[in-house]
């Protein structure tokens, strides 16, 4: 499921960076065909969103809560593309009627308005600057998620750690125990030995006696 997710976020990022690349073209190649295809690809993005949502019911703990973010951030980047392709549409529906329009008053051979391509260049010039500025939010957003994706690992791992060193000190004290267990145990059979030698030793004694007195032992006349 994570690998789905992941797929997923990179199909949308290039659809996102796709828009993007249209918007950032020269007034002279945004036409009507690459408007369109702008909006086919809004509305993609918009599927694939749907799918990224449905897909964090399966998610729970620390990754539900990066996922989610990133999810809103994808939205709202979706959605600040989704206005500046609408803009663009009605730029270019302005367009045809300006150029409509100029192309009578060019029959009328009235003058040329010299203020307009400085007005569309400046148009440009800040379409640009907001394409930049969309890119760099979603540097920044891209980051901000990986980020609390390493501190999740982060803290997974210092769990693991805290088990880890609770089990070795378990270990220890079992250790610790069982060599006073053994040392007793030695000093217990060492005990049995030194007995058993006594046993040992009087049963000899015992026999050297008996043999005495039954066989050795001088008779009295």
């Amino acid at each position: 499921m994570s690998n789905t997710f992941a797929s997923h976020s990179r199909e949308l990022t290039n659809v996102l960076s796709s828009i993007r690349g249209i918007l950032a073209r020269p007034l002279s190649e945004r036409d009507s065909g690459a408007i369109e295809k702008a909006k086919r690809l809004v509305d993609e993005g918009g599927s694939i969103i749907n799918n990224l949502q449905s897909l964090l019911s399966n998610t729970s703990g620390s990754a539900l809560k990066a996922r989610q973010k990133k999810v809103d951030n994808f939205k709202k980047d979706l959605s600040s593309l989704t206005e500046e392709v609408q803009r663009e549409h009605e730029r270019l529906n302005r367009g045809e009627l300006f150029a409509s329009a100029s192309n009578q008053q060019h029959q009328q051979q009235e003058p040329f308005d010299p203020f307009g391509d400085k007005l569309v260049s400046q148009m440009a010039t800040l379409n640009d600057t907001t394409n930049m500025l969309n890119s760099t939010q979603q540097l920044v957003s891209d980051t901000e998620a990986i980020g609390s994706n390493v501190l999740s690992t982060l803290g997974s791992q210092r769990e693991q750690l805290l088990n880890a060193n609770k089990n070795v000190r378990e270990t220890k004290s079992v250790t610790g125990q069982a060599k006073v267990l053994l040392r007793n145990m030695g000093r217990r059979a060492i005990y049995n030995k030194i007995f058993l030698y006594f046993v040992i030793l009087a049963l000899a004694a015992a026999n050297g006696c008996i043999i005495w007195f039954q066989y050795l032992k001088p008779s009295k006349k």
